[in-house]
């Protein structure tokens, strides 16, 4: 399977102070509150981010990933959404 590049659009700029974290000792996310779009990787087109997501396991050996590819599974997964 051939995976198609993700494009993150204003990550790159320094963030207000509207933006905000919260850590649930399973995920950490961080709410966006400024302009931050996702794009490509088969989307139908450019999506304003809202949130960014951190999933990881117990250990580096451990799956914190909920999805897989290929059926393996990660210690860590980020989930823009």
């Amino acid at each position: 399977m051939e995976y198609q590049e993700l494009t993150l659009d204003g990550f790159d700029a320094e963030s207000s102070n509207k933006t905000s974290m919260k850590n649930t000792g399973k995920t950490v996310a961080i709410f966006l509150k400024d302009d931050y779009f996702v794009r490509g990787a088969g989307l139908p087109g450019r999506f304003k981010a809202e949130k960014v997501e951190f999933h990881w396991g117990q250990s580096n050996g451990s799956d914190g990933s909920e999805h897989s590819i290929n059926g393996r599974r990660f210690p860590v997964e980020v989930s823009p959404s």
